[in-house]
């Protein structure tokens, strides 16, 4: 499966397209981000219209299955990484991975992981060697915890 950037693609209206799947794609997060649509749909026109952001993404049979949202121009990012649990432990994600490192040009980006969801990316730290610099409690909303890593790094 490839990996495409939205920024390759010429035409308004396809941007938007891929966007609004890319958004129906990542409902789940609404639960552990507070204002989620407002934010992606912020980031989603900022990542048309400049080169701050972009998003990567892999469709399988015209859906999109994975994605990660990007941020290069004041610091290299990962503000947003998925893959559909069903295609997940097929190196999709890897792949992806791989793309957004390319995209950032580190191995070592910012990126914060809420505290239960740290498992799903155990492997992936060890492999590059990411540093947790902080600890973010209560950020987004009572009882949250997240874990800041490459702060200082990337």
């Amino acid at each position: 499966m490839n990996v495409y950037n939205i920024k390759d693609i010429n035409s308004l209206y396809e941007k938007i397209k891929i966007g609004n799947e890319i958004y129906k794609c990542s409902l789940g997060f609404s639960k552990d981000y507070p204002n989620f649509l407002e934010w992606y749909m912020k980031h989603l026109i900022e990542s048309i219209i400049t080169n701050n952001r972009t998003i990567l993404y892999v469709k399988d049979n015209n859906n999109i299955i994975a994605f990660s949202l990007l941020k290069r121009k004041d610091e290299k990012k990962i503000c947003t990484i998925f893959v559909n649990e069903n295609y997940r432990n097929r190196k999709i994600g890897t792949k992806l991975l791989l793309e957004s490192f390319k995209y950032l040009g580190t191995t070592k980006p910012l990126i914060t992981i809420r505290d239960y969801k740290i498992n799903y990316f155990k492997s992936i730290i060890e492999k590059y060697n990411w540093s947790m610099d902080e600890e973010l409690v209560d950020y987004y909303g009572k009882n949250t915890k997240e874990y800041c890593f490459n702060k200082i790094r990337y």
